[in-house]
């Protein structure tokens, strides 16, 4: 039960939380039901509303979780597009470089090459943050070494 509830992110374990509570409200109400003395109308019509809440709460909790928000996924995709204009200058660049018969212009094409490249990486390590707020637990599966596809 613990691997399960660690599974879950903080989103999931409070709609759990609230189907929980909800349950052990329900099943208070029929506890106390069959006790000596039952409870009036206006009390049962309380708990039964509580109980309700909390189950339809936690149910809205679950349907909610690990939905993305599709600004963060509008912003990755544009990302991605400037990273693929800045791969293919990158990539003309490499092949101006082996075209080159000249040292310094190869030396020159080199430097502006590596700039390319630092900034395909950093657009990468952002893109990479961003996915974490879009979709944490693929992350999560990746560098615990599951593969996702």
């Amino acid at each position: 039960m613990d691997k399960l509830w660690r599974a879950l992110d903080n989103r999931q374990r409070l709609a759990a939380s609230a189907v929980g509570v909800g349950f052990l409200v329900t099943l208070g109400l029929g506890i106390w039901a069959a006790g000596d003395s039952p409870p009036n109308g206006a009390q049962s019509a309380l708990l039964v509303v509580l109980g309700g809440l909390f189950q339809v709460g936690g149910a809205g909790y679950f349907y909610r979780s690990g939905r993305s928000d599709p600004s963060l996924a509008r912003s990755t995709v544009r990302k991605l597009a400037a990273m693929t204009s800045r791969a293919r200058d990158a990539e003309q660049l490499a092949e101006s470089g082996f075209d080159s018969a000249n040292a310094a212009e190869l030396r020159k094409i080199t430097g502006r090459l590596s700039v390319h490249l630092s900034y395909l990486r950093e657009d990468l390590e952002l893109t990479i943050h961003t996915w974490r707020e879009i979709h944490p637990g693929a992350l999560r599966d990746l560098v615990e070494g599951d593969t996702v596809d």
